[in-house]
């Protein structure tokens, strides 16, 4: 039997910005060190509820709907960057191309599910990268999964990096 080595150049992060995502960074630049590849962030933006969303206009002071849309997406640009900087610092030791290999960051609204594989199918991307939120089998099935939907329907390669679990050991494995 002959070992097929895949060959990873591009990889699509998919990120929520949560303490997961962080760690999943980590993994995706692992993975681009060690292929050489380039990494793009997606983050997606999820639309809110009309009601929810009249709510924040009329109490934060927005003077439109478009008003509030640009200053979220802006703001969640600059989280993601700051987000990139902090990790491109934290792993500056271990892989010192950390912010060459960050070719894109790609904010946007939609169904996450539905943008990352648009993205990954689409985008001559090699592996998905992302972390989960960790919710369990029932709560999983009432809110939907981003990553299981993501992980059920993509043509690609799809890294998943569950929660860090804080007692491990205490943990009954099979």
């Amino acid at each position: 039997m002959k070992f097929h080595q895949p060959d990873i150049k591009r990889i699509l992060l998919a990120t929520d910005l949560s303490e997961n995502a962080n760690r999943a960074f980590g993994y995706a630049a692992a993975m681009a060190n060690a292929h050489g590849a380039a990494i793009t962030i997606l983050h997606v933006l999820e639309k809110m509820p009309p009601k929810a969303e009249l709510m924040v206009i009329l109490y934060q002071g927005y003077e439109s709907r478009k008003d509030l849309e640009e200053k979220t997406e802006a703001e969640v640009l600059e989280q993601t960057k700051s987000f990139i900087e902090h990790y491109c610092d934290t792993f500056n030791g271990r892989f010192p191309a950390c912010r060459l290999m960050v070719d894109a960051v790609v904010v946007e609204k939609g169904d996450p599910v539905k943008r990352i594989l648009h993205h990954a199918r689409d985008g001559g991307y090699d592996v998905v990268v992302m972390g989960s939120r960790g919710f369990g089998l029932v709560q999983g099935l009432w809110m939907g999964s981003t990553s299981q939907g993501v992980l059920r329907h993509c043509d690609i390669p799809v890294f998943i990096v569950p929660p860090k679990i804080e007692n491990a050991e205490a943990v009954d494995r099979p």
